[in-house]
């Protein structure tokens, strides 16, 4: 038992990984707005698969980076270079949905019902 054992958990790394959370929370992004929509228009009760949904493919996206995807953007410049101009271009067709979009049905449709909430294309978390 002579051997030492690195702790990865320290006080100061902790303090920085709980801080992010609180700020990737509580900073008003696509999901947050979404989200805040959906409880103001249908309530929480019926807004929860979208809570989820959000939570889950945030932290699907963030376990994958955790598994050495980011090593692989990191090492690749081709990878960087290919999501720079995939996000230019879901944001170019977002931007071009809104631009061509109906105007608003005074009949609200349902909250997102199924567990996948759109977290997981959510470009602030990949591009932070």
């Amino acid at each position: 038992m002579g051997e030492e054992v690195a702790i990865f958990w320290t006080i100061e790394r902790l303090a920085g990984v709980a801080a992010f959370a609180f700020a990737g929370t509580w900073t008003p992004g696509p999901n947050n707005m979404m989200l805040a929509n959906s409880g103001a228009t249908f309530g929480f009760r019926r807004s929860l698969p979208h809570i989820l949904g959000v939570a889950l493919g945030f932290a699907a996206m963030a376990f994958a980076v955790a598994l050495g995807l980011g090593e692989a953007f990191q090492a690749s410049s081709t990878l960087r270079e290919a999501l720079r101009w995939g996000g230019a271009a879901l944001l170019l067709y977002l931007a071009w949905r809104v631009a061509t979009a109906a105007g608003p049905d005074l009949d609200p449709t349902p909250p997102v019902d199924r567990l996948g909430g759109d977290g997981r294309a959510d470009a602030s978390g990949w591009a932070g």
